[in-house]
Order: C-alpha cells, then structure tokens, then sequence
C-alpha cells in the first residue's frame, strides 16, 4: 500500500512539473529559426540572455539532450530539455520556446506540438516542382555565423599528451536515434563507432570517437559542432 502511494505522489509530481513548464508567458517569445538565431548567438555577448520561439522538426535525443533542425533542414542544433518531456515523433513538427544565453546556453521551457500544418505545408514546398526556383534566396554567407566547437568535458588531455582518447557524442535509448548522430559524424568526415552501455535505467547505444589522438580533439571538436553536436565526453583510451 505505501508503495502504491509513494508511486502516485511521484506521478503527481511529474505531472504537476510537466504542466508548470508549459505554463509561460509565450508573448514574451520572440519568433525565429534556428539559423537566425546562430546569427544572434554570434553577436551576443557571454551575459545576454533571450526568449525564442522555433518552428522546427524534431531529430532525436540522447538523455536530457533533444535535437531540433528548421523546418527547411538549414540548421540542427541541440537543446537542454530536462526529464519532463516526452519522446516525441522523428520529425514531427512541433513549436519550440526556448531562453537562450551568449554562453551557449539554450533550455527549453515549453514544446507545441500543434505545429503539424505549417510543418507539413514546409515538407511538401521542399518537394514540389519548382520549389527551388520560388523559394526565398538562400543568406548571404559572408552573413552567416562560424560554428563553435563542442564543448569538451571529462578527461581532458593535458598539453603534449601522447595518449590516445575517445570522444562520447551521444547516449541513447532509441537506436534509431544513435543510427542519426552515427550517420551525421560520419556526413562532417569523422570516423564514428558504436559502444552498448547498460545501467538501471536501460540499454544504451553511444555514439562514440575512437583513438584520437590528443593533437586532433580541437579539430575534431570543431566538425562535431558544425554536425550539430553541443557536447563531448572525453576519456583516455584503456
């Protein structure tokens, strides 16, 4: 019996979590995509701090990491979700509102997921006759905002080291989600591999880097970025 109870105060909780995430004031949102918003993180100092709202298509996730991309496929970009939200469809439309900070920061404070008509109306301008030629002219690029490496955490090489290294990119539960990272590491010239990880909480698939050497993690964190990736773990080989 008390286990009964103990299980629907912890539900109760994750509902009441859930809702008081959505609860937000949305007017405060300023619409964009994530292109233009890369365009603003370059310009935004490390202390700025901005609400946005996204129509985009949602990727996959790796733990409390989702990834989004625009709804034309122009930018994938990785946001901090948190437990509370639900696995959603691969991509499925869906509003974002997110506050985001110059120092890379970007946390999701509510998900829309009635976003399916201007989704799908963007899905099918891609693909009809013609589509290219009537489209909005393409940014200029000298316009466009450098990517920024990943962001490297865990054992980091000391300066000269001889060592060899493995770079984590993700962790996931859905191995359709892992097969995506694998394929988009493997789209930015990268050499990627696979490494099953079990725990209480399930079996995992991580996507991983292997024998890196100390020398090339800074460039291999810098095409990381450019594929999308916010985030390495990094360990020494055993």
């Amino acid at each position: 019996m008390m286990k009964k109870f103990t299980a629907i105060v912890l539900l109760t909780l994750l509902i009441a979590g859930f809702i008081n995430a959505q609860s937000i004031d949305r007017s405060r949102y300023e619409g964009t995509t994530l292109s233009a918003y890369e365009l603003w993180l370059n310009k935004a100092g490390q202390g700025d701090t901005k609400k946005f709202k996204a129509s985009v298509l949602y990727s996959m996730r790796s733990e409390t990491i989702m990834y989004f991309t625009d709804l034309d496929g122009g930018s994938f970009n990785s946001f901090d979700a948190g437990p509370e939200w639900p696995d959603l469809q691969e991509d499925q439309p869906v509003v974002i509102y997110f506050t985001a900070t110059g120092a890379l920061n970007r946390i999701i404070d509510a998900i829309d997921t009635n976003a399916a008509v201007s989704g799908n109306a963007a899905a099918q301008s891609r693909s009809a006759p013609g589509a290219a030629a009537n489209a909005n002219p393409a940014p200029d690029s000298r316009n466009a905002a450098p990517a920024a490496a990943a962001k490297i955490t865990g054992n980091i090489p000391q300066s000269g080291s001889r060592k060899a290294y493995r770079l984590q990119v993700g962790s996931f539960l859905i191995s359709a989600n892992a097969v995506r990272a694998f394929n988009k590491l493997r789209d930015a010239g990268l050499d990627p591999a696979y490494e099953r990880y079990s725990d209480y909480t399930g079996d995992y698939i991580r996507v991983v880097l292997p024998g890196v050497r100390a020398d090339d993690i800074p460039s291999h964190a810098l095409k990381i970025g450019v594929a999308g990736f916010r985030d390495i773990w990094c360990r020494e080989e055993r």
